[in-house]
Parts: C-alpha cells; structure tokens; sequence
C-alpha cells in the first residue's frame, strides 16, 4: 500500500507518516486552513495559539480606564 505524502501548508516540506499510519499531519490554525508537519505545530502553530489566548484574556480581563477617568 502506497499513502500519497501531503505537504504541510507552512513550511511546504512533505508530512510523515506517524508510527500509528496517520499521515494528515496537525490542524495549522490558527496560522492558516491547512495541514502543518509536527516541527511546524511544535514552533509556529501551538505558541501561535498560547499568543492568542494570552492577548484575549489581558484583553477580556483588562480594566476599561475610560470608565475610571473623567473627561
């Protein structure tokens, strides 16, 4: 049996097959759509995506100081 390799939509270097037969790689968002190898999820996707929660939960939990000052 032959698996086509895919090609993973950051670096565009060819997906591996894991040990358990599955060669879809990682889900690349929030970078982009596609398909990511596993060095790519390690070093762009997964700290991408601690980067997102991080900037919304300042965001969601920062003071509104316009309410807070006067005009």
């Amino acid at each position: 049996m032959t698996t086509k390799l895919h090609t993973c939509s950051i670096c565009e270097d060819p997906i591996p097959v894991e040990w358990n037969g599955w060669a879809l790689g990682h889900n690349a968002a929030p970078v982009n759509d596609g398909r990511c190898c596993e060095a790519c999820n390690d070093f762009v996707v997964i700290p991408t995506r601690l980067k997102l929660i991080t900037t919304r939960a300042e965001t969601r939990f920062a003071p509104d100081w316009n309410e807070h000052c006067p005009e």
